[in-house]
């Protein structure tokens, strides 16, 4: 059984390391995990994961930004989609993106 959840602590080098092969630029992996701990891009949205129920293990992970352009209008963008390369063609990431709009639709204030 597969769930969405918000990403914790924990699980923020695995989630980086998901996009390490695209987006690493031939750095080392501690260096790309450590460049993006200390992005304040990152720190300003959501992280959600995608989690395999049984063993714990993360499928895929995606970033919320809340874009509040006007104070009438809430604008969310979602962006940072990744799942491990072992993984990918699965649709985790489909899933993933499907259950948090679902999510956000649900939580609109």
């Amino acid at each position: 059984m597969k769930k969405i959840r918000e990403a914790t602590d924990k699980d923020m080098e695995v989630v980086y390391m998901m996009g390490y092969d695209v987006w690493g630029d031939n750095m080392l992996s501690q260096e790309y995990v450590t460049m993006c701990q200390g992005s304040s891009k990152y720190k300003k949205g959501k992280w959600y994961v995608l989690e395999e129920t049984d063993t714990k293990e993360l499928l895929s992970s995606l970033i919320v930004y809340e874009l509040n352009l006007s104070e009438d209008l809430l604008v969310r963008g979602i962006g940072s989609i990744a799942t491990p390369l072992h993984l990918r063609q699965k649709g985790y990431a489909s899933i993933l993106i499907e259950e948090v709009i679902n999510k956000l639709e649900k939580n609109i204030d």
